[in-house]
């Protein structure tokens, strides 16, 4: 499951996984179901740049946008993806999942990238280091553009499946 606040909306939207979809709320407490996307929805972001969320759509190779958090269009995408992030620095959007990375420059449209490691979790981005990070079963791999990808030495042979980024302390 996601969630994202819009600022710009006063809304939260939420991916439900597996079956519920997606609902939205004004406050937190009161939700409401979105006719799309359906099962399987993993993770949500808000990009106000592009005044859209983006959800990840699992295990199908899809992605969904929408306007509103109520709307949502489908778009097929080249791999299955679970997490995803977005950096207003570049206008980029990221998505990882379990056959690697892709990338996008309007949440409809994704290119494959080459990726050191596979079967990715999560994703973030870090304005602070103008960074992407995403970790999963394959490891920890950062990049500044998005395209070139690098392995990190992980602190534990574990499974990671989820990352944050907290600016006060500058550290994942």
């Amino acid at each position: 499951m996601g969630v994202v606040w819009s600022p710009e909306q006063s809304k939260f939207v939420a991916t439900v996984a597996p079956a519920a979809g997606t609902i939205t709320s004004t406050d937190g407490i009161n939700w409401t179901s979105a006719a799309t996307p359906s099962s399987g929805s993993r993770s949500v972001i808000w990009s106000a740049h592009a005044s859209q969320y983006v959800s990840t759509r699992s295990p199908l190779a899809a992605i969904y946008t929408s306007p509103d958090g109520q709307t949502w269009t489908f778009h097929v995408t080249p791999l299955n993806s679970v997490g995803i992030t977005y950096s207003e620095i570049g206008d980029l959007y990221v998505a990882v999942g379990p056959s690697g990375i892709m990338t996008s420059s309007d949440g409809a449209t994704w290119t494959t990238q080459t990726s050191p490691v596979t079967d990715l979790r999560a994703v973030v981005w870090s304005p602070e280091n103008n960074e992407f990070a995403a970790v999963g079963a394959g490891g920890i791999v950062t990049s500044t553009d998005g395209v070139t990808w690098t392995q990190l030495t992980s602190p534990a042979a574990n499974t990671w499946d989820a990352i944050a980024w907290s600016p006060p302390l500058k550290r994942y």
